[in-house]
């Protein structure tokens, strides 16, 4: 299994970005399914 996936199959869709860098608070950090969003 690649880390990828191993880091995914933990995680749901709704959870949010980690903060920091760009996301100063939880109301900007995007969830994951918009961020595989606008990798596809």
């Amino acid at each position: 299994m690649t880390v990828a996936n191993s880091l995914t199959a933990q995680a749901v869709l709704t959870d949010k970005a980690r903060l920091g860098g760009r996301f100063k608070t939880p109301d900007q950090a995007p969830s994951l399914g918009r961020i595989f969003f606008h990798l596809l």
